[in-house]
Order: structure tokens, then sequence, then C-alpha cells
């Protein structure tokens, strides 16, 4: 996997290369090692693998943050923050005093520019969110 994604930044033009392993990198050192780093089309997901999940309910690992690269913008999905009642608000309102263009309903940060993502903000709270915690969460959510 690590070579398909390495080919798929050396894809990415000059600009957007230098940005998505610089909010890679944020992702790598924040969050735990029970998520999985994978490739899917233009998108690269940090995820929680079947083998220590099972029990999701479209059978496909969970989604714990992505980062993806669109025709006009770049995306950052940070599932993990939005599931999380706690962390979600206090993030949300941080969000709306800087740049960020959040997307609530979605957990979606659209970006052109790095400069427009609460980068220290997000690796704060990935690092607050473990593999117990996140499946809490989730679980609480598939209650409702």
């Amino acid at each position: 996997m690590k070579k398909q994604i390495d080919n798929f930044l050396n894809s990415l033009p000059d600009n957007r290369r230098s940005q998505f392993i610089e909010i890679l990198s944020v992702f790598r050192k924040s969050i735990s090692r029970e998520f999985e780093e994978v490739l899917d089309g233009d998108m690269i997901r940090f995820e929680l693998p079947l083998k220590l999940y099972p029990s999701t309910y479209n059978q496909k690992p969970l989604m714990f943050a992505s980062l993806s690269n669109r025709k006009a913008n770049m995306t950052v999905t940070l599932t993990a923050i939005y599931n999380d009642p706690k962390i979600k608000e206090s993030f949300i309102e941080k969000c709306s005093n800087e740049k960020s263009k959040l997307e609530t309903k979605r957990a979606c940060i659209k970006f052109k520019s790095i400069d427009e993502i609460p980068l220290n903000l997000i690796e704060k709270n990935l690092k607050n969110i473990n593999q117990e915690r996140f499946l809490k969460n989730y679980e609480s959510l598939m209650k409702k």
C-alpha cells in the first residue's frame, strides 16, 4: 500500500503534493497505529480494519479520517472528530473562528491552501481519540 500511496502523491501537482505530505505527516503522528492508511481512488484514508472490528453497518472498515484531492479543492474529512460529541462542538466553534469552511453535516473541511485549515487543532483532537473511544462513539451513534 505504501508504494501505491507514494505513486498517488507523486502524481499530484507540486503545490498540492507538498500540502498533502504536510497534512499526512500530521495524520501519521496523531492517529493511533490501530488505524490503517489506505489509498481509495483520490483519497488517502485512515480506517479501522475489519479484523479489529468486523461489525460495521456496511461491512467496510470504519473511516477515522481522510485526505482527498478534488478538481477544485482538497478535502480533509474528520469522521472521528465529528462522531465525538465532546470534541465536535468545541472543534466546530474553534473552526468558525478560523478561515476554515467546515461542512458540519459531513465532517469535511474543503480548502485550496493548507493555510485555510486549522492543522494544529486537527492534530490536537485526533491525538485524543484512540480506538476504544472511536468505537464507543460509533456504537453510540448506531443505537440512535
